[in-house]
């Protein structure tokens, strides 16, 4: 913004009783491009006869009193720094004062628009943000031109939070930090500088921002943020949501088929299941006596087998993803390696994921004890913690879909059964080392989806597709998973594995597909669909308003009617082209031909479900 006044004339015009203006005119500029946005006109001098030989003329114009005595601030929507640079929020008006001495308050600057002859006080409104300037401009002497800097500041200052801690983790929604969390926010403005931070916690009552603050409490939190430069202007409040985990993760040790005493055998199986209430576990890590350090991979079994007889201890922990470690923990145990050995084997249909079993309602669970010495004595189990049985042969799970526990054990013919059982009907089954497996039964087949891929058409209750439309296949099993999807047409005698979209290219008519779907216990579910394929392409029929004059010779005014007929489903609409020229839309018949020219019209058409028929006409105009 360039302020620019004048003075003129010069001083020999002051002697006559012309009338003398001085002309403050102000303009803008930006990207080197003026505008000239209003024009003040101010009478400044007056010619004053006193005496035939004194003519007295009075005249001070000077800077516009924007500053009081002090360094403003954001209230006041100014700041004055130490270098004595102005700075003014943009959105605010500058009215311009004018005084004979430094120390006068002055009065407001007033003047009239152009070709206006209303005198009244205009602020001025600063046109965008950086710098502008107020020049006077001494016509007699350039040397005199002096400028009076503005710094229009528009734009709010920019912020940042920076979370300072090597304990973080991001899930691709939400961020997750540890213990010793620090959050700094760092806040600048390119113009009048930062005045003041405020920052809120948690909804809270906002505090202004002075150092970094340490966050330990766990859970989610919060915080907000916004800065205020030194002319007011305010930057948008910024939220930030983010999870807070200082609790080490916990682990337990599963063991099955183990005393009170812990007494195991090699049978006995050791797993882990970990849990942490935000973050999730990252890694847990275990050790067999004074071996080194091993991860523990989800699911799977500790390598125990191999171990002497006599006392042994597992050591372990884990760490979740913000690096919170649980404390070792320690298991032992003792290993006996003469109690009969029991193991279950799975007849007819199984699927094991991880450490969950899933049976159909056609499998049987079959057990069976070794002893390398006295030899097995009797085989129990007993399945949902109810009566305990007898082993005999080979047993189904209970006709109720869900999970079963079935917990089985076998004693020796001296009496060892895990721990020393001496009387198996006074004892305790629960005291009896024990086997134990969770099975799941699975009684149903998945739920089974299809659609059309592709153009179809419905009349009626009837879906119509073209032979370019596929079907595709979709099946979903909530308890041992989907295994695989099959289909068969109706004409087919054996299923056809599905791996994709359903071609429908080599068929037409009615369809009868039966889809079928196999979970992993070999469950099975079928629905059948039916639908008609549309292959009949549409037929074109055409006629000319008039008779031929010769062979295929038309006279010029002759019309040309189209029309197309489609078997099962509905024709767009028809185009056609002339002579090469790009298709239109058939709308009405076709004339204006033109005498003695030979025309080629190629007329195509599609119905609904993609069938297309082209077909050519030719003909000869005559010469009338």
């Amino acid at each position: 913004m360039n302020l620019q006044y004048y003075l003129s004339p010069s001083k020999a015009n002051l002697r006559s009783y012309t009338p003398t203006y001085a002309y403050f005119a102000f303009s803008i500029s930006q990207n080197l491009s003026p505008i000239i946005v209003f024009t003040y006109i101010w009478e400044v001098a007056n010619t004053l006869i006193m005496r035939s030989s004194y003519i007295g003329f009075a005249f001070l114009l000077i800077f516009p009193y924007l500053v009081a005595a002090q360094n403003g601030g954001s209230e006041k929507g100014f700041y004055i720094d130490g270098a004595g640079n102005y700075y003014h929020r943009l959105n605010l008006p500058v009215y311009i004062r004018i005084a004979s001495s430094p120390d006068d308050a002055g009065v407001l600057l007033s003047g009239k628009k152009n070709n206006e002859n209303q005198v009244q006080t205009i602020p001025i409104q600063l046109d965008g943000h950086g710098t502008h300037y107020l020049r006077h401009l001494d016509a007699t002497d350039p040397q005199n031109t002096f400028f009076y800097i503005i710094h229009a500041d528009g734009k709010a200052p920019q912020n940042k939070s920076v979370y300072i801690t090597p304990n973080r983790f991001f899930d691709g929604k939400t961020h997750f930090y540890g213990k010793d969390l620090i959050v700094e926010l760092q806040s600048n403005d390119d113009m009048s500088g930062v005045e003041k931070v405020f920052l809120a916690q948690d909804g809270g009552q906002e505090n202004v921002y002075t150092a970094s603050v340490a966050i330990n409490q766990e859970g989610e939190r919060q915080i907000s943020y916004y800065a205020i430069d030194r002319v007011g202007n305010r930057s948008a409040v910024t939220t930030e949501k983010f999870v807070v985990d200082v609790t080490p993760p916990q682990t337990r040790l599963q063991v099955t088929g183990i005393s009170e005493t812990k007494v195991v055998s090699v049978s006995t199986r050791f797993y882990f299941f970990m849990e942490d209430n935000i973050v999730g576990v990252a890694k847990t890590l275990y050790k067999i006596d004074n071996d080194a350090w091993e991860i523990y991979k989800p699911g799977q079994m500790l390598p125990i087998e191999k171990l002497s007889e006599g006392e042994h201890t597992i050591t372990f922990y884990s760490v979740d993803k913000v690096n919170n470690q649980e404390e070792e923990q320690t298991f032992s145990f003792f290993m006996d390696r003469t109690a009969p050995i029991m193991s279950a084997d799975i007849l007819g249909d199984k699927f094991i994921v991880g450490n969950q079993v899933y049976f159909s309602g056609r499998t049987k669970l079959k057990l069976t004890a070794l002893d390398n010495k006295a030899g097995v004595k009797n085989v129990f189990y007993s399945i949902d913690n109810g009566e305990q049985k007898k082993y005999e042969e080979p047993f189904y799970m209970p006709e109720k879909p869900g999970l079963h526990i079935v917990r089985y054990f076998a004693e020796d013919n001296i009496g060892n059964a895990g721990v020393y059982l001496t009387d198996s009907k006074t004892k305790a089954f629960d005291e009896v080392r024990q086997n134990i497996s969770a099975v799941y039964v699975d009684l149903t087949g998945p739920v089974i989806r299809s659609r059309y891929v592709g153009k179809t058409f419905q009349r009626a209750r009837q879906t119509f597709t073209g032979q370019q439309t596929s079907v595709e296949i979709t099946a979903v099993d909530t308890e041992s998973g989907l295994q695989r999807i099959a289909y068969r047409f109706e004409d087919q005698s054996e299923e056809q594995p599905y791996s994709g979209l359903i071609p429908l290219t080599e068929r037409i008519g009615k369809q009868r597909l039966e889809l079928i779907a196999y979970d992993n216990v070999n469950n099975r579910n079928a629905v059948f669909i039916e639908f008609w394929i549309d292959g009949t392409r549409p037929q074109i029929a055409h006629r000319f308003s008039v008779a031929p004059i010769a062979e295929n010779t038309y006279p010029t005014y002759a019309k040309l009617f189209l029309s197309v007929q489609d078997e099962d489903t509905s024709p767009q609409n028809i185009f056609y082209s002339i002579n090469g020229a790009p298709p239109v839309p058939y709308q009405s018949p076709i004339s204006g031909f033109k005498k003695n020219t030979a025309y080629e019209i190629r007329v195509f058409v599609e119905d609904v479900v993609g069938n297309r028929t082209e077909e050519i006409i030719r003909f000869q105009t005559a010469d009338f």
